[in-house]
């Protein structure tokens, strides 16, 4: 054997090996997809099966190979056909609307159907008959109100004379001078943004679908002149009288105790 056909032979064996070497690596990538789709395959079926367990079956047919899994959707099926649902107490319509206001509200026969089918004549009405109890949302609505003042006058003096005695009814005192805000529209307001969590941009928009365009910084212009005039005030009317009784610390003592706080449960040691 001479020397070109060791080497042609050699060359022949290595690349013999580089192919046996990636055959088995393929065999084993191969192995590892089908590990991974079963994998797959089996979490899918999980989240199908926990899908029902939380939501109930549902009319769809899916396919259930898994035989545990099976048997749990049979099982939540079965539970969810046996439920039955709470029953509700008696009267609880009723109660829910017991606060509010009744009004009556008849629904009156046509001009067709208020005459006899025997004898073509108009009936007479015998009464009314009571349906159900039902509630009707009425939504607010804005008007435009333009205050008047009432003056009077007194003849008795001479007008060439001396002047008429005159009087003028005092207007009431707006919450905000120089503005078109009323109390009510102030509240509501208020309402929206410190109680329901309503921004004032969002609020802005809600007014001018009601017809009443306002920008936010004009709103939360009224809440700071509204809080700067009435609730601070108020505010330092209500500390000074409960200063006046011991209630509350004066300022500048930090660290003070209230005993009202004791009556309601709280530790003395709790600072007011």
């Amino acid at each position: 054997m001479t020397e070109m056909e060791k080497q042609l032979l050699a060359t022949i064996n290595s690349l013999t090996d580089q192919i046996s070497a990636q055959t088995e690596q393929m065999d084993a990538q191969a192995m590892r997809l089908e590990e991974q789709a079963a994998m797959i395959k089996h979490l899918n079926e999980q989240v199908e099966s926990l899908l029902r367990k939380r939501y109930g079956t549902s009319s769809e047919k899916t396919p259930k190979k898994n035989a545990r899994l099976e048997g749990n959707g049979k099982k939540q099926a079965k539970d969810v056909q046996g439920a039955r649902p709470r029953p509700r107490p008696k009267g609880h319509k009723s109660a829910s609307m017991e606060h509010l206001d009744s009004v009556d509200t008849l629904i009156a026969l046509s001009e067709n159907e208020a005459m006899c089918e025997s004898c073509g004549q108009e009936m007479t009405p015998t009464g009314k008959k009571f349906i159900r109890s039902q509630v009707r949302f009425i939504p607010a609505r804005l008007v435009r109100e333009d205050l008047y003042v009432e003056t009077r006058k007194c003849s008795c003096h001479d007008d060439s004379i001396e002047s008429q005695p005159f009087a003028q009814a005092a207007p009431p005192k707006l919450p905000v001078q120089r503005s078109v805000a009323t109390p009510s529209l102030i509240a509501r307001i208020a309402y929206q943004k410190f109680d329901m969590g309503l921004p004032l941009y969002r609020q802005s928009r809600d007014w001018k679908q009601s017809g009443f365009r306002i920008e936010r910084r004009r709103m939360a212009g009224w809440l700071n002149i509204c809080s700067r005039d009435w609730l601070l005030p108020l505010h330092e009317a209500l500390r000074l009288e409960l200063v006046k009784n011991g209630v509350l610390p004066k300022r500048g003592r930090r660290g003070s105790q209230c005993g009202i706080l004791h009556a309601g449960g709280i530790r003395k040691s709790q600072r007011a």
